[in-house]
């Protein structure tokens, strides 16, 4: 092999082999690989403005899908008039008469992200768009499943229940 069969490494550098059991080969292991595309997409993330941002409307941090975004999609969802109107004001309403707590299971939000609970999830009819409740994401995911038929959840129950 002559020496325009070597290359180096693009992370550290060492000398290896351009071809490898027919393959262009970029990295000498599959840890320089693998560190060096993790820095490549941390540093693009950082370069689209897609690291964590800060909500402008409720000031939590969340994880935008664009470097356009201002809002989380709580927020979004709310100033877009998903629900039929319901805005900011209403959700507090519903959060305290609710006393924070996820309407079908009655406890708090479980989950934490970046360091702060998740708030609760808003329910809604999807054919009418009326708000039911709040949820926790378990109790949401789970409706969710199983969606908006009743007939599902009442089987969903006496699966539950050892009926079947």
């Amino acid at each position: 092999m002559g020496t325009s069969a070597f290359k180096k490494c693009e992370r550290c550098g060492t000398k290896i082999p351009s071809r490898t059991h027919g393959r262009v080969r970029r990295f000498c292991t599959p840890r320089c690989s693998t560190l060096w595309w993790n820095a490549y997409y941390k540093s693009t993330r950082v370069k689209r403005g897609l690291n964590p941002k800060i909500c402008v409307t409720c000031k939590k941090k969340y994880k935008p899908t664009s470097s356009a975004q201002k809002r989380c999609i709580g927020c979004r969802h709310l100033l877009n008039g998903q629900y039929n109107g319901f805005t900011e004001t209403d959700y507090r309403k519903l959060y305290k008469k609710q006393k924070g707590k996820c309407a079908l299971c009655d406890k708090p939000e479980k989950i934490v992200q970046y360091g702060k609970r998740r708030s609760l999830g808003v329910d809604h009819n999807h054919k009418t768009g009326i708000v039911r409740g709040l949820l926790c994401r378990s109790c949401n995911s789970a409706l969710g499943v199983l969606g908006d038929d009743v007939a599902g959840l009442r089987k969903a129950l006496r699966y539950v229940k050892g009926v079947i």
